[in-house]
């Protein structure tokens, strides 16, 4: 009987990822034929590893330079990051937030933040991480991130972990309280030499379904 409630949470946990997924795609083909930009023709899932468990909000915390409340203001690019490989880039998009509330290290009172999934422009796919949604214009997230002044933006730590959306008012009080706590009992994760990035059948650090 166990099993079975298991299995059927975990087919459950798979359709919500599936439908998010899906309406995130939908989104953004509504918004990239409203800009006369590519529409994206397929949705890619990424599923990539972490050397630390970043659910733990106190080393999320840790790892991240700045952590607030902001609220989404608009998307203002979607430029992707190199990688070793010759013309590969990890895709990502820029958006536009506003500071509603400083937690840790201090800020402007807007940023641009990137957050690591967006459409490949090779392939035309979008990529999400972790099943993670792209951002959205008046949606109000905590953000835990580390800046890149090569690039003039905040990046997300760890995907969808360091981008945190409220469910209203009270949760993003609730939000703030919280995470003030974690900051509070912060602490720095240190690397591990000896960790492996475990890998699929294939060989690749990343996953897709």
């Amino acid at each position: 009987m166990r099993d079975n409630r298991r299995t059927s949470s975990r087919r459950a946990i798979a359709t919500l990822i599936a439908i998010s997924a899906s309406v995130a795609a939908l989104s953004l083909v509504v918004q990239a034929r409203d800009e006369g930009t590519a529409v994206p023709t397929n949705v890619v899932v990424t599923h990539p590893s972490y050397a630390y468990d970043y659910s733990d909000e106190r080393i999320l915390v840790g790892a991240a330079e700045f952590v607030f409340l902001g609220e989404v203001v608009e998307q203002v690019g979607d430029k992707g990051v190199p990688t070793s490989a010759p013309d590969i880039e990890i895709p990502q998009t820029q958006f536009l937030v506003k500071v509603i509330t400083e937690i840790k290290g201090k800020l402007p009172p807007e940023v641009v933040v990137s957050q690591s999934s967006g459409v490949d422009k090779g392939t035309g796919d979008l990529i999400l991480m972790d099943g993670d949604p792209l951002l959205k214009p008046g949606e109000t997230v905590l953000f835990a991130v580390n800046s890149e002044p090569a690039f003039d933006w905040y990046t997300i730590v760890a995907g969808p972990f360091g981008a945190t959306r409220a469910k209203d008012a009270l949760d993003a009080e609730v939000l703030v309280a919280r995470f003030s706590l974690a900051e509070r009992d912060q602490f720095v994760p240190v690397p591990d030499p000896d960790f492996v990035p475990p890998t699929d059948e294939n060989g690749g650090e990343r996953r897709t379904e």
